[in-house]
């Protein structure tokens, strides 16, 4: 097997996109960082592939400060994207993928590290062809504006607090709102002129979309805004042409999981997060 490294995610994709897409569900966090990273380039991005013959049979992209995100593949590849990472010098703080790749990498990456790891909550994996809007639910929604940067920096910060996210991503609230404001994937649900949930995306052109992150803050939770925002959205992608919409909700979160059956998700598979330890 030959390994192929990259510093451009353009470069990247054009290598590994036809692979990825072979299993684009299943891949979709992939396809979407990377897509992000030919919008707001990284120069710390860590993107490989294990190529056969040529072509690749697994991707690994390691987007700083998050963990590394493996793709589906072979067990055979797996040590190689190992060695592949440590070759480049990224020390990932964990990885995260479908959960038999997560946690086989894992295995690959503390048998030769030496590190120690400490599993995350699983996330389930949600797939929806179609929507379902609620009908008792007062508000609309709408794509977020300049105006918004206040509202949406704080929402961004309280989600990665809520989720128990790094440091570094907490820290980044207010660059990431600035960024899905200028791309216009950010969306709002309002109420009496007002935001009361937000609903974000991230499109995987020509195959679906992703959607999240998802956030309501404390005060207007349990009104239904949540749902409502998230099947407007997944409607309308799927209306703008997406042949599908994922989305994930923590396996543990009861209310999460119920309320994405509700609106028409069907649940795909589970992805798990690893965070290594020196």
């Amino acid at each position: 097997m030959e390994i192929s490294r990259f510093d451009d995610a353009a470069a990247f994709l054009d290598h590994a996109g036809p692979f990825l897409r072979t299993n684009a569900i299943d891949n979709n966090v992939m396809l979407g960082i990377a897509g992000r990273l030919i919008d707001t380039p990284q120069d710390d991005a860590v993107m490989v592939t294990i190529d056969h013959g040529g072509t690749p049979c697994l991707a690994g992209l390691t987007p700083p400060p998050w963990r590394l995100i493996v793709s589906t593949g072979p067990d055979a590849a797996i040590p190689h994207l190992v060695d592949a990472t440590l070759e480049n010098g990224a020390r990932p703080t964990g990885v995260v993928g479908l959960s038999v790749m997560a946690e086989r990498f894992t295995a690959a990456w503390c048998e030769v590290t030496s590190e120690t790891s400490a599993p995350e909550t699983g996330m389930n994996l949600y797939i929806a062809t179609q929507a379902t809007l609620p009908v008792d639910v007062s508000g609309q929604m709408r794509v977020a504006g300049t105006d918004d940067t206040e509202w949406l920096a704080d929402a961004y910060v309280n989600f990665a607090i809520d989720i128990d996210a790094n440091h570094a991503e907490r820290d980044g609230g207010r660059e990431s709102a600035e960024a899905a404001i200028r791309r216009g994937d950010a969306c709002l649900w309002d109420v009496d002129g007002g935001p009361v949930s937000m609903a974000c995306y991230t499109r995987m052109a020509p195959e679906g979309a992703r959607v999240g992150p998802v956030y309501t803050p404390p005060g207007q939770r349990g009104k239904g805004y949540a749902s409502a925002a998230v099947a407007a959205l997944t409607a309308h992608l799927l209306d703008d042409g997406a042949g599908w919409c994922t989305i994930f909700a923590d396996a543990e979160n009861t209310t999460t999981n119920t309320m994405y059956r509700r609106i028409g998700y069907k649940e795909r598979g589970t992805y798990r997060e690893y965070d290594f330890e020196p």
